[in-house]
């Protein structure tokens, strides 16, 4: 029997803060609530099917810390999760500030500590 490997490369926390995209190529801004976060990237719906390759802009807002920022992501995968067309999205994000990497470490820890005491 083969031993299974988890693929991801960044620990992800479940999350439900607000996200604005932009598809680069139509510029249309959608609000979609967060699935799961980590330092390298998130999880969406989305009611529209985002194309795998295709570059992003990114508006974040972590409520829980009053921490907003701005981000280009690529979209690495996308799945169909309902038939009635809703879409999980994965964004790797593209080119983010060391600082704002530092802030999503802190954040996903404060999440990990308040997750384990629920």
């Amino acid at each position: 029997m083969a031993e299974r490997f988890d693929q991801r490369e960044f620990v992800r926390v479940p999350d439900c803060s607000d996200v604005v995209y932009t598809p680069i190529s139509s510029g249309k801004k959608t609000k979609s609530e967060i699935k799961d976060i980590s330092q390298a990237g998130i999880c969406f719906i989305s009611e529209e099917k985002l194309e795998p390759g295709i570059t992003i802009d990114l508006t974040l807002t972590l409520e829980k810390i009053g921490f907003s920022f701005v981000a280009k992501g690529v979209v690495r995968w996308v799945n169909e999760v309902v038939k009635n067309r809703r879409y999980e999205v994965g964004i790797k994000f593209v080119d983010l500030p060391d600082q704002d990497i530092r802030r999503l470490l802190n954040y996903m820890n404060s999440m990990k500590k308040f997750d384990s005491y629920r």
